[in-house]
């Protein structure tokens, strides 16, 4: 237990400390440094790739002697959906390496990208703004890359642990599918990056909010390989002799 608050305290220390350069560099080099393919992006797309690893790594090594996985198979395929997802916020990172290969992006998808680039995840349908950049209202202010992503990890990271520590029935569920359980203290930490970005957003004078926007989604990134780790530990302890 104390190493679990050692892990944490360690972790939330770098993510608040991944918002300083926010506040101690001038403006055009902190747009320099979260501007795309630099540092934060590149961990970002880093994060997300390594993860995906060790999923589909957990993946090929799950196995049950029951077979009584998910769709009565001998693998949890739970770990490969993840992987698989986690594999497309890589790839959507680096423009399903548009720029790395130096692919020209064609005229329809710059008319519907608000970046005119070849991914999804920048879509004006996707986009916190219209073309004319006014905020989208309604629905559709719901209906953005951000949100879905926010929606996704407070499910699957925050909702999902905590009841299955609250209730019985729910542990069951979820044991019977075997869908893997997110540790409720990094569940925890998720909730804290997200507070912690908020109060960047509040602190930043600047109109130009893509600094903030690029530190948050790379402390989410870094998060997630936390998580993925936290599946490989658990992993290797499941099969040590004293697991």
């Amino acid at each position: 237990m104390k190493k679990t608050y050692l892990y944490g305290a360690i972790i939330i220390l770098l993510i608040i400390l991944s918002y300083v350069p926010l506040f101690t560099l001038d403006f055009e080099r902190i747009i320099n440094i979260t501007d795309e393919d630099h540092i934060y992006e590149n961990l970002q797309a880093l994060f997300f790739l390594l993860s995906a690893g060790l999923m589909f790594f957990l993946f090929i090594r799950s196995k049950s002697e029951e077979k009584n996985l998910f769709l009565k198979t001998n693998r949890n395929y739970f770990f490969l959906f993840l992987g698989l997802l986690l594999f497309f916020f890589f790839a959507e990172e680096i423009s399903w390496g548009q720029r790395i290969i130096g692919i020209q992006t064609s005229e329809n998808m710059k008319n519907i990208n608000s970046q005119e680039e070849t991914n999804i995840h920048n879509l004006w349908l996707f986009s916190s703004y219209d073309k004319n950049i006014s905020t989208k209202t309604g629905l559709m202010n719901w209906i953005t890359a951000a949100r879905l992503f926010a929606l996704f990890w407070f499910i699957y990271c925050v909702i999902i642990p905590i009841l299955n520590y609250l209730s019985d029935g729910m542990r069951k569920i979820f044991k019977k599918i075997n869908i893997p359980i997110v540790p409720l203290w990094i569940g925890f930490i998720f909730i804290i990056a997200h507070i912690i970005s908020k109060i960047a957003e509040k602190m930043w004078i600047y109109t130009n909010e893509q600094p903030v926007t690029e530190i948050k989604e790379c402390s989410f990134a870094f998060l997630f390989f936390v998580l993925s780790l936290s599946f490989f530990v658990i992993y290797k302890k499941s099969i040590s002799p004293k697991g």
